[in-house]
């Protein structure tokens, strides 16, 4: 259908809302479409409103959950959060999803969005806040801010930090939909970008008091327009929706729900009845207006959402008004229906409610029933009107016009307002084709707490197991640039999404670490010779470009000098010439283990081929070394990994020097070469490393031997002729010292050397030297080199003879900078010698490399991923976007962070919560890992490693031997050489059937220890031979290394089961017979104590003492012990435990240890005793449902054959928020085997992993399992891996068992509530002191993906693919292959549908229109019909040729907004992994022809996952080859990303290696000269000129360079002559007269200036700009782009006009400037983009025109013309008048964190001085700037409740002191104690230690402000509000106070202290 646009038009493209019976918008038009009605009904003592004789049904529609708030996420003390409004809670929360759901991040602020907000009177403030009191304790203010209507929208602005008008809308009834009429004006205005135009009312309490006035429905329904309509029904609701210009919606690629065609709000005024009533004129007045405004005639109209309040008199109104306004002689053609029918009349918020479910009308296209609609109200003619009552879900007929409805809302005191709607526009999706590079993605997670990074971990498990169709590559970077930074990281590598997801369930795979992002210092390790080998980095070569060109640029240099190609020597041709590197290795991985151990023992050397062996002859050789680690340097840094200081190793120090600058490349190629050439001329010599001191090693020396190198304390090498190194090595052999010959064909570093001294020196001589730029160590003194040293040729002479002392390097380097050592180079050699030449140091060593071995059959791009994550994991701040430089990558709707809601209320007087908090608060859980950590690290303090690791070694072979002997006596393998089937032995052994799993398991362990043989066909032989009394020695072994370790009593007890076995195996023995238990009656036996109780016995008391310390005096304790056994662990927890409280359940499977136990713990009367299975129903057995607080379990829950159904049951027996404490084996003993094995029965484990002999999980493994089994919170503690056991805790859910107590709170004689405890640090973002430290350049970085399993989830996929391409459809026969039901979607000319059937299955074909936005929506349609929407969805249509820009808009911009607008419309929450192919998008290597105008895709795809957190997508950027051999290749990695979940947003592929984007830091320090770009009264045009950042920059240059100025804007502005007229004129308040006071002021600093009022979108206004300039002053020289401004809205409400509004000035504004000045050479062209290209926190349209500037300075920043683009973060802004002096000085703080103007310029000249494209600047941290761009101190949330405020007895309520950084420290002095009370009262928290520093208790700025006035009072002292800023503990304010005090006394004469004395 044809649809014309008037300009008008704004898109919805966000929706959130909490309404009756409905958590969220889906669940909402699920019940709409069903017909619920969703009203709860109060019992009649809810209301004391009924009259007497008038009996009425009290009914309302209810929230659910409005005490539950996430407290600590929006960053609220708990006594702030327990005083605020739930209006104010639930709009934050939805506000924030709002959103989201649009794509949009919210705490960036350089985007405008605005806020309307209509909302409700706060009965909260009425019924539970004022009533006790609180106003008289904190004053008026502060608790009317946390709960007044008209902070709410202001609150949201502050917390989400939104910077676009920020309204409160009272209109009564009607004032959501009068906040929509102005947020659409204000979005249409510019006023804004976007806007949340929302409806909020929550009336608290929830009952017939607040919710059912007079007037309401006295039968509980609301009949809207029906004859019995008596009234509507009392509701409460949150409603939400994100508005956006549709021209910017479309344009930015947002989703669109729908669309505001117009709104027009009017007043009823006095013509009517009364105040209260209707009036049908103003009514139709409304509706006919917002017809006009929408340019629609009434007959396209065929839905209207009433105001419907089912009212007698307001029904007939109505309607009567409705057909005047439609005045139609067409009948019953237009539906009409009232959503209040479903959820009664919300108030505030009833508008929105009726427009949101009108937007999922024209969303789904069909119509939801009204409710209660049988017979009309006889003063409504609908037989003759064009109107009729829909009470049936039915279909939404468009008949050639587009959907469209109204939406009315008519207010107490008759503001009436009236919204037009339209259905979303169609439109396409074309999406770029992009290269093959390596599948290898780094999938990166981080959280604030352990738990929450095991619950993120859990959940993007989860994700992927889901969407196995989702790109990795954009998961990978979602993950990367779409994540805070937190202290607890988690690292996983893996290629493809199965590979993802076992990586992530494997702890073996998984990179972890605790570590806060900080500043660390980079050392580059260069080695030297004997490492190097064929085919060294021969992946990065073919992958990443910037090693290729090095690589390449090297070679070319050294083949004059050479005579040969080098890279034939590395690369030889006959591997060379597979172009697929990535593939191959991951073939070769997947075949071969990851390391040939031969090989790296040095056995089985593979025979050397021809190039093998050229490639070891010295000339070849250094040079060849040389090159391979410089590029792999260059590499490093082209991804802003730069070297601090440098270690080369040798020929490496020449690697070094060159990165230093102390040669040339040139230069020191030539030097190496030619160096190389003389050493080949040489007498060959060797080299010998041994194991001694250097001292040790001089007495060896002699004339043919001289010493090489000191690699450390007792490592050294010795070189010399080769008789010598042979008699010496000889030698030491014989004395038992191991030595190892070097891989070497001289005696480098020895006297050897000598020989060509003189010609080497002269070689060196014709260089000239520099001094180095990058400090670096010197081989030859170990110390850093100087200048001299580096410019002498005497230098090198000496470094060619002279000894490498590595060790002495280290140790300096150390010394002075403790860096990250990073080697350069193959393998980890010196990474290796390093960590021991810094063995003594206790402080963290980390030395990563960058290289592979040659042993390593592993992906060069997978290793060096694995060095990044190494990287970030150890705190340094990743600049992604540099990592990712050269690749296209979209950010993809992952799982959020794991956030926790927690209860929060004031009860109204006489009232108790309901809902009391859990015991387990992140801070008291916090306390409990921490307590448990410290103990696991105390612990091993005592422990030693070598004696464990000797004793574990020595044991394992003492079991094994006791299977080999149990082998031979069930005579087993009597023939040595015949191979046996596990038939064969299962026959032949008679073992019986219980016992067949165990033996299978000894089976693989005898192979593995290498004591038997199995060949590929699975078959056994060549037993190994057991000499007579070997086990009797082994024992005797085992007993002697045991003394330190183990009670001799359990090795009885392993030996008598290991001399057993075969009997027990052949069931003539029963194993019960053997153990210890049988002994337990004996008077003086003792169990023998567990092996590493004293290690973790600590841990566990710890954990429980701290539990219960926590615990309210008069609550229950209730514990059940599971499996306890003979008590172990029993007799260690008991004497914890408050007798009074504690009811203690100890259990077992069995009466015999119950009944021994009952004797042993007879003195505890608390212990009851009973029989527990784990392996059965608790509840069977007897034992209630959530009935426990703390679950323990000691090494028992491994024995269960189904484990995940025995977790199931113990989390059954927990309360909602009880603790699971576990002690667990988590590694296999082979004692184990042995003992526990015989005991236990088979578990026949259908994967696999588990058997008798090794039934354990790991700790990563218990983690994810308790994970997914309902545990929120899980940690693991061990520190000594020796034992292979971990202590486990774990906190169960609390949701969804709303009927049961929560944990810990069980009264022993009274209900008792405990309050949550979220106590969180207030954040102030700390401003970086010096402006070089802000700036962070995009970088990309290599991060290759593992290779993909098979066992995909068979999910249908939706792929896009173009007819003209055949990747599309290899794509989709590969997915075929796998089993995968394709719907194939291709381009046509209008929307179909056939069923293709194919070799492998049936597949669905679609045709739709790229240009058709409906198209799209009946596809999502019939999808959804067809149950295949939700999984995964790849879009490739625009891998072939565009045609122009507009082609590239439509199928790329544009077409992802459709897109994303037609899922969005239908609230579709399964999630989809969306994966856009691109081709060309992004600068890797150097090489790409960049279309700028593509990069606008980019911006919908960032915001998406924003808006819509349940989606997620990721841009594979490709480039396309003619190859078929590539093109299948391609298809390949294709299908392995897509295979891999999405960590990646943005992806790259380039040749064989994948790329991600990161950003890096890069100082810029200020220069003393002004920037070369600049000229002395240079000419530059400013677009945007007189905004405050242009004329911040053109003072800067003004005062620099006395600049000729010209300052464009589209609006007219007073000339310089008009100037003084005008400040005459005006006031000193008039925004244009303080504009025109800094111009003057830029004039008086000698710039000139031009006001041009022009429009940089339109080329003929430009031309005649420069013209005029041209004639007046000459040609611009320099322009400045800081023109544009955002539109508000969300990816629905973006529409063609809106976008097109945005893109403007800065898209089309820039193609108008390259057109203008295109025959202009100018000095440069500045670009001003924002942040949000980084965090998508804006609409989709801004985020996309960022993202467009910053790819236009990639593609066209030339050496004649300086092109940059510089995202900026937050400016100062000037404070408001309305402040108070006493928060202004807070205010002025807080703003001292953001870019103040002058710094503004300062950063600007210096971006001058440099040439990098694109630039970020923040004056904070990145990712802090990232998550929380805000611009001015706390006000809003600064509110506070009393001691008295919150219990019915008005006892203080308190909260746990949180987990801070400091021990707590208790008030001593007087001055102290007093303080502490009030920071108690005020904070509500206790205790308060003195060094507590008071914003990381929760406390802000007006809190402050009260504080500091109330120590004023106590203390009659002058203290200045600052003082808390600058003193911010007891402890210190303490001393201010008490100083002040003394002073004032010391200025006392006698008399007045007499006075004062009395």
């Amino acid at each position: 259908m044809s649809v014309e646009h008037t300009g008008l038009e704004v898109a919805i493209i966000g929706l959130a809302g909490r309404f009756p019976g409905s958590q969220s918008i889906e669940e909402f038009w699920q019940h709409l479409i069903q017909g619920d009605e969703l009203i709860s009904v109060f019992s009649e003592t809810d209301s004391n409103s009924a009259k007497p004789g008038e009996p009425r049904l009290m009914a309302a529609g209810l929230l659910k959950e409005i005490e539950w708030f996430d407290a600590s996420f929006f960053g609220f003390s708990p006594r702030d959060a327990e005083l605020m409004d739930p209006q104010h809670r639930i709009f934050l929360e939805c506000a924030w999803e709002a959103l989201e759901s649009a794509g949009y991040g919210s705490e960036q602020s350089a985007r405008s969005i605005g806020v309307y907000a209509g909302v409700g009177v706060s009965t909260y403030l009425l019924y539970n806040l004022f009533p006790k009191r609180l106003n008289n304790d904190l004053g008026y203010f502060p608790t009317l801010l946390a709960s007044e209507k008209d902070y709410v929208p202001t609150r949201v602005s502050y917390k989400l930090n939104l910077n676009g008008p920020s309204l409160s809308v009272g209109t009564a009834c009607s004032s959501s939909l009068v906040a929509t009429h102005l947020a659409y004006q204000s979005v249409l205005s510019g006023e804004c970008d976007m806007a949340l135009a929302a409806g909020v009312s929550i009336k608290a309490p929830q009952n017939a008091d607040t919710l059912c006035p007079e007037g309401i429905a006295p039968d509980g329904h609301c009949r809207a327009f029906d004859a019995s309509a008596a009234g509507t029904i009392g509701g409460n609701g949150v409603g939400v929706v994100v508005l956006k210009r549709l021209t910017d919606a479309i344009a930015d690629g947002d989703f669109i729900y729908a669309v505001i065609k117009g709104s027009a709000v009017n007043n009823d005024g006095a013509q009517k009845v009364s105040y209260t009533a209707p009036s049908e004129a103003a009514q139709t007045r409304v509706i006919q207006a917002a017809q006009l405004m929408a340019e629609v005639t009434p007959e396209t109209v065929t839905y209207v959402e009433t105001h419907g309040s089912g009212t007698p008199m307001g029904d007939p109104i109505e309607m009567a008004a409705l057909k005047q306004a439609f005045s139609s002689n067409q009948t019953n053609h237009c539906a009409i229906g009232s959503v209040k029918t479903n959820i009664g009349h919300l108030d505030a918020a009833a508008g929105i409610a009726g427009l949101i479910k009108t937007v999922l009308a024209l969303h789904h296209k069909v119509l939801p029933p009204s409710l209660h609609f049988e017979t009309p109200n006889p003063q409504i003619d609908f037989d003759n009107s064009p109107f009729f009552v829909n009470t049936q879900l039915s279909e939404w007929q468009a008949n050639g016009i587009p959907r469209r409805a109204g939406v009315s809302s008519f207010g107490f005191g008759g503001t009436n307002a009236h919204v037009i709607l339209e259905e979303a526009p169609q439109q396409t999706l074309a999406a770029q084709e992009q290269a093959s590079l390596s599948p290898w993605q780094l999938l990166i997670l981080s959280a604030k707490t352990e738990a929450a990074l095991e619950q993120s971990a859990a959940n993007l498990c989860q994700y992927l197991q889901h969407h196995p169709q989702v790109n990795l590559a954009d998961v990978a970077y979602t993950l990367q640039q779409g994540r805070q930074n937190f202290p607890h990281k988690r690292a996983v590598i893996a290629q493809s999404v199965e590979d993802a997801i076992s990586a992530l369930q494997d702890p073996k795979r998984i990179l972890t670490a605790e570590q806060e992002v900080q500043k660390r210092s980079i050392a580059f390790m260069f080695t030297g010779l004997g490492s190097q080998y064929e085919d060294m980095a021969k992946e990065l070569y073919h992958i990443e470009p910037v090693f290729a060109q090095q690589v390449d640029r090297c070679c070319q240099i050294l083949e004059p000098l050479l005579g040969i190609d080098l890279k034939e020597i590395i690369f030889p041709p006959q591997t060379f010439e597979s172009t697929d590197a990535s593939a191959a290795i991951s073939d070769t991985s997947a075949q071969k283990p990851k390391i040939d151990l031969r090989q790296m023992l040095g056995r089985d050397r593979p025979s050397e081929s021809n190039s093998t062996t050229a490639l070891n002859q010295t000339h070849l050789t250094q040079p060849a070394i040389f090159v391979i680690e410089y590029a792999l340097a260059k590499l490093w840094q082209s991804c802003a990994i730069h070297p601090n200081a440098m270690v080369g190793y040798s020929i490496g120090e020449y690697v070094a020097a060159t990165l230093a600058g102390v040669l040339s490349l040139e230069e020191a190629l030539t030097l190496v070469a030619k160096r190389a050439a003389m050493i080949a001329q040489l007498p060959a010599g060797a080299m010998l490393a041994v194991p001694l001191s250097e001292e040790a090693v001089q007495p060896l020396l002699n004339g043919q031997l001289s010493l090489s190198a000191v690699n450390g304390a007792a490592q050294c090498v010795v070189a010399g002729e080769i008789e010598a190194i042979d008699q010496l090595q000889a030698q030491l052999i014989e004395q038992g010292l191991a030595c190892r010959r070097l891989k070497s064909s001289h005696a480098f570093h020895s006297h050897m050397m000598a020989a060509i001294v003189p010609e080497f020196k002269a070689l060196v001589a014709e260089f000239e030297l520099q001094p180095p730029s990058i400090p670096y160590l010197s081989n030859l003194t170990g110390t850093w080199i100087t200048p001299d040293q580096a410019v002498d040729p005497d230098y090198w002479v000496q470094h060619l003879c002279q000894p490498v002392r590595f060790a002495d390097q280290v140790q300096a380097l150390w010394q002075q900078q403790q860096p990250i050592l990073l080697e350069i180079g193959a393998g980890q050699t010196l990474s290796s010698l390093a960590l021991q030449c810094l063995d003594q140091v206790t402080t963290e060593k980390i030395a990563l490399a960058s290289l592979r071995h040659a042993y390593e059959n592993q992906s060069d791009v997978e290793f060096i991923l694995n060095t990044v994550a190494q990287l970030w994991l150890a705190g340094i701040d990743i600049d992604w976007t540099a990592f990712s430089a050269q690749q296209d990558r979209y950010r993809i709707p992952l799982p959020t962070y794991p956030f926790q809601r927690q209860h929060y209320w004031v009860d109204p007087p006489g009232q108790s919560s309901a809902a009391p908090s859990r015991l387990i608060t992140p801070e008291l859980w916090q306390s409990l890992v921490t307590i448990a950590q410290d103990r696991a690290l105390e612990g091993v303090q005592a422990l030693n490693t070598h004696i464990h690791e000797q004793q574990r070694r020595s044991l394992d072979r003492l079991c094994t031997a006791y299977m080999n002997q149990a082998f031979r006596q069930l005579e087993a393998f009597c023939q040595p050489e015949k191979t046996y089937t596990l038939e064969d032995l299962l026959e032949q052994t008679g073992v019986i059937p219980r016992y067949q799993e165990l033996l299978v398991r000894w089976l693989d362990v005898l192979v593995e220890k290498g004591c038997l043989q199995r060949d590929n066909a699975g078959k056994f032989s060549q037993l190994e031979p057991l000499a007579p009394g070997l086990i009797e020695q082994y024992l005797d072994d085992v007993k002697a290394k045991s003394a330190e370790v183990l009670s001799l009593d359990w090795i009885d007890v392993y030996h008598t089961y290991g001399m057993n076995l075969s009997a027990i195996l052949t069931g003539k023995r029963q194993p019960q017979e053997f153990h210890y238990s049988t002994r337990l009656q004996e008077a003086d036996y003792t169990v023998p104590e567990h092996p590493s109780m004293e290690y973790y016995g600590p841990i566990v008391t710890a954990l429980v003492k701290t539990a219960i310390d926590a615990l309210p005096t008069n609550n229950k304790l209730r514990v059940l012990e599971l499996g306890a056994g003979t008590g172990s662990l029993t007799e260690l927890i008991l004497p914890l435990l408050p007798e009074a409280q504690t009811e203690y359940a100890f259990t077992d499977a069995g009466n015999f240890f119950l009944t021994t136990s009952q004797q042993k713990f007879s003195q505890y009367t608390f212990v009851n005793y009973g029989v527990l299975d784990v392996e059965k129903s608790p509840q069977e057995q007897g034992y209630p449902s959530h009935s426990f607080d703390l679950v323990i379990a000691f090494n028992v829950l491994h024995v269960a054959r189904d484990i995940e159904t025995t977790i199931e049951y113990a989390r059954s027996l927990l309360a909602p928020g009880g603790l699971l404490l576990l002690w667990e084996v988590t590694e296999a003993k082979l004692e184990a085997d042995i003992v526990d094995g015989v005991l236990m029965q088979p578990i026949a484990d259908p994967k696999g992993e588990r058997n008798m002999g090794n039934p354990f999980l790991s700790h990563q493994q218990w983690k994810s399992l308790l994970l997914e089994s309902g545990f929120t919170r899980v940690e693991s503690f061990s520190e000594f891996s020796s034992y292979g056991e971990h202590v486990l805790i774990a906190e169960a859910d609390n949701q969804g068992l709303s009927g049961n107590p929560l944990a810990f709170t069980i009264p022993q004689h009274k209900e008792v509530v405990i309050q949550d405890n979220i106590a969180t640090a207030q954040f102030s973002p700390e401003k970086k002191p010096d402006i070089t430290d802000w700036f962070s350049i995009p970088v990309w970085t290599r991060l290759p993906l593992a290779s993909v399993t098979k066992d995909i989830d068979r999910d249908c996929w939706l792929v896009f693919a173009d007819d003209d391409k055949e990747l599309g459809e290899q794509l989709v026969k590969r997915l075929e292959q796998d089993g995968h039901r394709i719907a194939m979607v291709k381009p046509g000319a209008a929307f179909s549908k056939t069923s293709l059937k194919t070799d492998q299955c049936d597949r669905i074909l679609y045709t739709v229109n790229p240009r058709q936005q409906s198209d799209y929506e009946a596809l999502v349609d019939d999808l959804l019909e067809l149950n295949l929407l939700g999984g995964k969805l790849v879009h490739g249509w625009s891998l072939n040729a565009l045609s122009d820009d507009f082609d590239a808009d439509d199928y790329g911009f544009y077409s992802l907004l459709f897109l994303f607008q037609a899922l969005g419309k239908r609230n579709i929450e399964t999630p989809i992994e969306i994966s856009v192919l691109t081709q060309n998008l992004h600068e890797v290597t150097g090489t790409e022809e960049l279309e700028p105008r593509k990069a606008l895709a980019l911006g919908p795809c960032r915001v998406m996952p924003v808006e819509y957190p349940q989606h997620s997508y990721r841009s594979i950027d490709v480039v396309l080859s003619q190859s078929q051999q590539a093109q299948s290749g391609l298809v390949d990695k294709l299908i392995t990303e897509l295979y891999h979940s999405i960590t990646d947003e943005t992806v790259a592929y380039r040749g064989q290696h994948r790329w991600v984007q990161t950003f890096n830091s890069v100082q810029l320090p200020k220069h003393a000269s002004i920037s070369p770009a600049l000229r002395d009264q240079g000419i530059y045009l400013i677009t945007g000129g007189l905004g405050r950042i242009g004329l911040t920059i053109a003072h800067h240059l003004a005062s620099t360079v006395r600049a000729r100025l010209v300052l464009c804007g589209r609006s007219n502005f007073p000339q310089p002559e008009q100037w003084q007229s005008w400040l005459n004129e005006h006031d000193d308040q008039d925004s244009t007269s303080e504009k025109i006071r800094q111009l003057m002021e830029i004039q008086r600093l000698g710039g000139d200036i031009m006001i041009v009022q022009g429009d940089v979108s339109q080329l003929t206004s430009m031309q005649e700009l420069v013209e005029q300039v041209k004639h007046q002053w000459g040609d611009i020289q320099g322009v400045i782009h800081a023109a544009g401004i955002p539109v508000p809205g969300t990816i629905l409400t973006r529409t063609p006009d809106s976008v097109k509004s945005v893109f403007a000035a800065k898209v089309e504004g820039t193609f108008v400037l390259e057109q203008v000045f295109r025959s202009i050479n100018l000095d440069f062209l500045i670009l001003f983009s924002s942040l949000s290209s980084l965090s998508g926190g804006y609409t989709a349209d801004y985020v996309a025109a960022s993202h467009f500037l910053d790819t236009y300075a990639n593609a066209f920043n030339r050496s004649d013309q300086l092109t940059i683009s510089i995202d900026w973060d937050t400016w100062q802004m000037s404070l408001q008048s309305f402040i108070s002096e006493d928060l202004r000085e807070f205010y002025e703080l807080n703003q001292k964190a953001n870019i103040a103007p002058g710094e503004g310029a300062e950063a600007f000249g210096r971006i001058l001085q440099q040439t990098f494209p694109q630039i970020v600047i923040s004056s904070k941290d990145l990712q802090v700037a990232i998550k929380q761009h805000r611009s001015a101190q706390r006000l809003e949330s600064g509110t506070l409740v009393t001691d008295a405020s919150n219990s019915a007895d008005g006892k203080q309520k308190s909260y746990p002191r949180p987990n801070l950084r400091n021990a707590y420290v208790e008030a001593t002095s007087e001055a102290e104690q007093m303080m502490t009370e009030l920071w108690q009262k005020f904070l509500g928290i206790e205790p308060i230690g003195i060094h507590d520093n008071f914003f990381a208790l929760g406390g802000d700025s007006l809190t402050g402000s009260i504080l500091i006035n109330e120590l004023r009072d106590r203390f009659q002292v002058e203290l200045p509000v600052r003082s808390l800023f600058e003193y911010p503990t007891v402890g210190e304010l303490a001393l201010v106070i008490e100083n002040i005090l003394i002073e004032e006394l010391e200025t006392l004469d006698e008399q007045d202290v007499e006075v004062l004395l009395g």
